[in-house]
């Protein structure tokens, strides 16, 4: 254990001539298992590939040794031959080249000597095995058209197979469902337990490293390795996220200044979103997700026939789909734990005096009914899965307008508006949280101007999560016609729990010739899993504006798209987004 196999001394490296990695000092022996975390962007994934000797990445100063010997100038395959492996985030395609014959290739010039194929069969079947992966994968081309979670196992199974002195594993548990998240460490273990190698575990999250044995923790921010310690240092992370350790970083190379520019982030106040009401359920289903659920709700929720058939076809698309890879993990979301449905006892109506008192106060506390006696036309109040409020002002209904809850629409005389228009620009089969939406969905608005209307004050609707362990799948239409103008709010917020919640909504917008603006205000918690997504087609001279501020959450992925689709249509997209340091937001607009 005492041996030391890697060495790193004043470490500096830049990639094209940015300097990224600052006078990095690490010593990993034999048989250790080094954890490397830290915030995105810290830097962590350069230490791996400058380690590997990716040309990409510039030594400026400093030494790696490996074995005693200095490697500054080897090329990667080199580094190989001497031992190092490094297990890509993102794993590369490769046609033509199958799976099997590269990792046969490169064991043997390794070892600079043949494999027998029997020999090499039965190796590769076992750890095949290990990572319960299906024996065909290793005649395929490698990684095309391997899920994810397949990529990563496939990467796991040449650390096994090559057997290397230091295992170098980059993100490996990124973008894997927990599940496949399990078995990868399975296969990390395995290679702990039973080579005489060491590990590097780069990481921003603690899933993969449950059932390991770690020697070390290095905490990175920005290019510095801020602090090392033990294992104990992963549960504070995982408790209390990295923000310590930015202070820490403020203190020791940036003389505090950055930490004084950005105290007002925690000062935000929250407690009015914090406040939780008594579960009062009159009907919560059961958690997880499954068949005779999503048909449960479609009964509860009366749905005609095409809607049962469309939540069933969409249920059977997220069983098939992988949970996405372009984001950051979601380990922490098991929708075993989540309950898709719940119900409070009353029913939407156009008066706050009939809304039951322990509603209402919420919604009061939060301000919308006071918000809509001043500045509204119409307002929208939803509380976990169903509207419990929804009115619209006369004189705006007097000009044809139509803003109602989705399934007054789904079933009355806009039904056939629904049926066409409904989840056809966000479609299930665009990702897996679009084909959850579009099992459950619950609730939302639907709006449609008609032509050459101009609604002068803006509609809202509020979206409220209270029950813990639920999900929330709202579901918004707008329909703009040609020569209209709207303005929509929508708001969001939830209590903060210590279970994960979800909240995966969906917005579609069509427009001709027409300007909309949506707004957007979400204030949710850290236990929040915010997964929306939102579509606009504009077509010939339409104009469509997001205005978006997304603050807290766990893990929020916002991914507002506009299709611009006739001459002369555009778009305009504005955004503030405050986000906790330990916290991931991914938001893309395309």
């Amino acid at each position: 254990m005492a041996d030391k196999l890697l060495d790193v001394n004043g470490l500096t490296v830049s990639v094209e001539e940015k300097e990224i990695l600052h006078d990095i000092n690490l010593s990993i022996n034999k048989g250790e298992t080094h954890v490397l975390m830290g915030p995105n962007g810290a830097g962590k994934s350069t230490l791996g590939f400058a380690l590997m000797g990716s040309p990409k990445y510039t030594l400026n100063s400093g030494e790696i040794l490996f074995n005693g010997k200095n490697i500054n100038d080897e090329t990667p395959d080199k580094r190989s031959k001497d031992g190092i492996f490094l297990s890509f985030q993102s794993p590369l395609e490769v046609p033509g080249l199958s799976l099997s014959s590269f990792i046969r290739n490169a064991l043997e010039k390794n070892r600079g000597k043949r494999i027998r194929l029997w020999d090499f069969k039965k190796e590769l079947r076992e750890a095949m095995e290990l990572l319960q992966m299906d024996p065909s994968y290793s005649e395929r081309d490698l990684n095309v058209g391997f899920s994810g979670g397949e990529k990563k196992k496939a990467e796991i199974l040449q650390m096994l197979l090559l057997n290397p002195k230091l295992a170098i594993l980059d993100e490996t548990d990124s973008g894997l469902d927990v599940d496949a998240v399990r078995t990868v460490s399975k296969g990390v273990e395995h290679y702990q337990k039973n080579r005489d190698g060491a590990l590097l575990i780069i990481t921003h999250s603690t899933g993969i490293l449950e059932s390991l044995k770690v020697d070390y923790t290095h905490i990175m921010v920005n290019g510095h390795i801020v602090k090392t310690g033990d294992a104990s240092l992963i549960d504070e992370i995982n408790e209390h996220g990295f923000e310590k350790y930015l202070e820490l970083y403020a203190e020791k190379f940036d003389g505090g200044i950055k930490m004084k520019e950005r105290t007002y982030v925690d000062d935000v106040d929250r407690s009015v979103y914090d406040i939780k009401d008594e579960e009062n359920d009159a009907y919560r289903i059961k958690s997880g997700l499954d068949a005779s659920i999503v048909e449960k709700i479609s009964k509860e929720k009366n749905d005609p026939v095409w809607m049962q058939n469309f939540r069933l076809q969409s249920l059977q698309i997220y069983n098939e789909l992988k949970v996405p890879n372009w984001g950051p993990p979601i380990d922490g979301l098991n929708m075993d734990n989540i309950a898709t449905y719940v119900r409070q006892n009353t029913r939407m109506t156009a008066k706050w005096s009939e809304v039951p008192e322990d509603i209402k106060n919420t919604f009061e506390r939060l301000g919308i009914p006071q918000a809509e006696r001043k500045s509204l036309a119409g307002v929208g109040a939803q509380y976990d899965s169903e509207l419990v409020y929804h009115n619209v002002r006369e004189e705006v209904a007097a000009q044809g307008v139509v803003y109602t809850d989705m399934e007054s629409a789904l079933k009355g005389e806009y039904a056939d508006m629904v049926k066409k228009y409904f989840m056809k620009l966000v479609r299930p089969n665009d990702h897996k949280f679009a084909a959850l939406h579009g099992a459950v969905w619950s609730g939302g608005s639907f709006v449609y101007v008609p032509p050459g209307v101009s609604v002068e004050i803006p509609l809202q609707s509020y979206f409220r999560l209270n029950a813990p362990g639920a999900g929330q799948f709202e579901h918004t239409l707008i329909i703009v016609d040609e020569g209209a103008d709207l303005h929509f709010i929508e708001g969001c917020s939830a209590p903060k729990y210590n279970i994960a919640n979800l909240h995966a909504g969906c917005v579609e917008l069509l427009k001709k010739n027409a300007r909309l603006r949506y707004s957007t205000i979400e204030n949710w918690s850290k236990n929040m899993y915010n997964l929306n997504t939102k579509r606009a087609l504009v077509e010939d001279g339409g104009t469509m504006e997001w205005v978006s501020g997304s603050f807290g959450s766990h893990v929020s992925y916002l991914y507002p798209m506009t299709i611009l689709k006739g001459d002369r249509s555009r778009m305009e997209f504005r955004a503030l987004h405050l986000q906790a340091r330990d916290r991931t937001l991914i938001q893309a607009q395309k």
